[in-house]
């Protein structure tokens, strides 16, 4: 096994122990794991200890392994989650789910979403220098909105607009007013005194779906990203469409943009519901993985030069990469 990756503790929740097992399939020459695979990890560990009641009459441990299995085959009751959630064997999980084991399928390690597990366990920093992962990620959510409000088409349309841009002008008013533009609504940028020292205004990402009149009122989508493991704590700092039109925009959409919201990490059936109800549409590394089965070229490319990087530097260790240089 590959001896990089944190071992997995019998505390860390199923979807982390699903990752561990994702993240062990890239590291080891056959591109597979099993639920013995984690098994034998949480007793090596040995943190299976820690789970219940010591003091309790009944307290055995992980007397014959009983906890550290159980605790692998929820994982692996996730993985198989993850595979049908993305469509079953023919969809765009990037791994094939067999009884006991799973095994990436050939050529899928440049898939999005090894990219969005590497950026999720590791970081938007990880990558090369000059490389930033969490702008890479808000042009692979751009490219998924699109696919989710019907693309490729030619009127369905994004922008990204996080700070700094690469794209649109630098500066915020300039970069609202050609966004105004483009979508056909919103009448430039009103003159705020913070205007100037602006940067996002918390909005990442715009996606529409045009009609061929110009006439106004159509389905608009504001998104936000988080890339980083405090994205619970980003919820609470949303921006609000309505708000923000009314604030920014000199004469605001006339339907108002729903909400959208972007993680690449795989969020628990605990926290789904009350994060939707906060932040909107939830896409997470599953829904993403939809959507991006394929990137256009130049920015599939850029993911895979990250991802590799990123592999080589943190799971395999080869040693003429230098984890530090980002």
């Amino acid at each position: 096994m590959p001896g990089h990756i944190p071992a997995p503790s019998a505390s860390d929740s199923p979807q982390d122990l699903a990752d561990w097992l994702e993240l062990h399939s890239l590291g080891v020459d056959d591109r597979s794991s099993s639920i013995q695979d984690l098994a034998q990890e949480l007793r090596r560990a040995g943190t299976t200890d820690a789970v219940g009641d010591p003091d309790a009459a009944t307290y055995r441990g992980d007397a014959g392994g009983e906890v550290s299995q159980v605790l692998a085959e929820g994982a692996f009751n996730e993985i198989d989650r993850r595979s049908k959630a993305c469509g079953g064997e023919e969809g765009n999980y990037p791994f094939t789910v067999l009884d006991y084991a799973f095994q990436l399928k050939e050529g899928m390690e440049t898939h999005p979403y090894v990219f969005m597990l590497l950026l999720s366990r590791f970081g938007y920093r990880a990558g090369p220098n000059g490389s930033d992962g969490a702008k890479l990620f808000e042009d692979m959510c751009a490219a998924a909105a699109e696919s989710y409000f019907g693309g490729p088409h030619p009127l369905v349309k994004s922008h990204v607009f996080g700070f700094p841009r690469r794209i649109l002008p630098p500066g915020f008013g300039g970069a609202l007013d050609l966004l105004c533009t483009n979508l056909g609504e919103g009448g430039g940028h009103r003159r705020r005194p913070t205007s100037s020292n602006q940067k996002d205004a918390k909005l990442d990402i715009v996606v529409w779906r045009d009609f061929h009149g110009k006439e106004g009122g159509k389905l608009i989508g504001f998104g936000q990203c988080a890339t980083g493991e405090g994205w619970k704590e980003k919820t609470t700092e949303l921006l609000d469409p309505a708000q923000w039109c009314v604030h920014w925009m000199n004469d605001p959409p006339t339907v108002t943009p729903i909400r959208l919201f972007f993680v690449p990490h795989r969020i628990s059936n605990e926290d789904w519901s009350i994060t939707c109800r906060s932040a909107g549409i939830l896409f997470d590394r599953i829904r993403i993985a939809q959507h991006v089965n394929s990137l256009a070229p130049q920015l599939q490319a850029r993911c895979n030069e990250w991802a590799q990087y990123v592999l080589a530097a943190k799971v395999l260790k080869i040693s003429d990469v230098d984890p530090n240089e980002s």
